[in-house]
């Protein structure tokens, strides 16, 4: 009864089960192998089991296999190749079978696992980042106070014209340095900043006046096609204008060196969300780099041009607003960021 169960129970399995003969061909797969890897076990009983393994992980399916032999249970981590050219990370666990001359292989996939461990890491990551950033930004405000309250008293007893002027630059100075550090502050959610309805256009129209000597001095033409009928969004004004100057900027630094190029600004309501895209015709994002640029402290500018902040507090800024934040890329084709952020729905609007 019980041996007319395991090959049902076999076949029920999430797991890949190989069973394999003293020279590592494969002599039974479960019905797992093809939805896994896209090969049939037709394909691959009969063939050595390391035509599964990627080519960088055979050395070591490999001498683990030799263990095996040896009469040693093993469980190590290794790639899985698909048709399609793709891996699977995975773990395997390899035993020698009691009484036969045959060793099983159960094979589990660890995509999800591992996909769920860079989350956390990043989690992880971004909580010690908000840690620093605070402790910077509390540090910060202590001077600046400082700084902007002197001033202001010196503006009200100083006569002479010229050092008003010079008293204006430095209040204007404390004033900018402060809006940062609350914006620090609230990316490290210490603080949640001011907000109101406010015009997408608007401050994409404000932002294109802050970096205009940027845009000019890369030879960049700016392309902008806003939506004139946008809803007013709720968010902090400030905040999304250091992100739309964050983006425009790394575009006008991609397309330097080869001479300007074109950027693309625009802005669209789409059912619930306002979408801002901004489109380059720079050099693109590395495939190698895409999943990285917005860890904290990746970066790919030399030494004094950038220390990787940008665009990570861009994400944090656009998620502590409810919306979205990513970038699309083809390697040589320029690069694409896209904004989502929420918005009453169209009707709504009309209303």
């Amino acid at each position: 009864m019980i041996s007319d169960l395991v090959p049902a129970i076999l076949a029920s399995m999430l797991d890949i089960v190989l069973v394999v003969d003293p020279d590592g061909a494969v002599t039974y797969a479960n019905s797992r192998l093809p939805e896994l890897t896209g090969f049939d076990p037709e394909e691959i009983v009969g063939q050595g089991v390391f035509r599964l393994v990627e080519n960088g992980d055979l050395e070591t399916v490999q001498h683990r296999f030799e263990a095996v032999q040896l009469g040693e249970d093993q469980e190590f981590e290794a790639a899985l190749r698909q048709t399609d050219g793709s891996r699977i990370p995975c773990l395997i666990a390899a035993s020698p079978i009691v009484g036969m001359e045959s060793y099983l292989f159960v094979v589990r996939d660890l995509t999800e696992a591992k996909s769920m461990q860079a989350q956390l890491l990043q989690a992880e990551k971004s909580a010690a980042l908000g840690r620093l950033v605070a402790g910077a930004a509390h540090e910060l405000n202590n001077p600046l106070t400082a700084v902007l309250g002197f001033a202001q008293i010196l503006q009200e007893e100083a006569d002479d014209e010229d050092l008003q002027a010079d008293l204006d630059r430095i209040v204007r100075g404390a004033m900018r340095a402060r809006r940062i550090v609350q914006d620090l502050l609230a990316f490290a959610r210490q603080q949640s900043p001011v907000r109101s309805a406010v015009d997408v256009n608007e401050t994409l129209r404000g932002s294109f006046e802050n970096i205009s000597r940027r845009i000019r001095r890369s030879k960049v033409t700016l392309e902008p096609e806003l939506d004139s009928s946008l809803p007013e969004v709720q968010a902090n004004a400030h905040q999304l204008k250091l992100v739309w100057d964050n983006i425009m900027s790394n575009a006008c630094q991609a397309m330097a060196p080869q001479g300007g190029g074109d950027l693309r600004v625009s802005s669209t309501h789409m059912g619930d969300v306002v979408r801002v895209m901004f489109s380059d015709t720079g050099p693109g994002i590395p495939m190698a780099h895409m999943s990285r640029i917005f860890d904290p402290f990746f970066t790919t500018k030399g030494v004094g041009e950038g220390v990787g902040l940008g665009l990570s507090l861009c994400q944090g800024i656009i998620e502590s607003h409810g919306g979205q934040l990513w970038a699309e890329s083809t390697g040589g084709e320029g690069a694409t960021f896209i904004v989502e952020l929420p918005s009453p729905p169209e009707t709504t609007a009309a209303e």
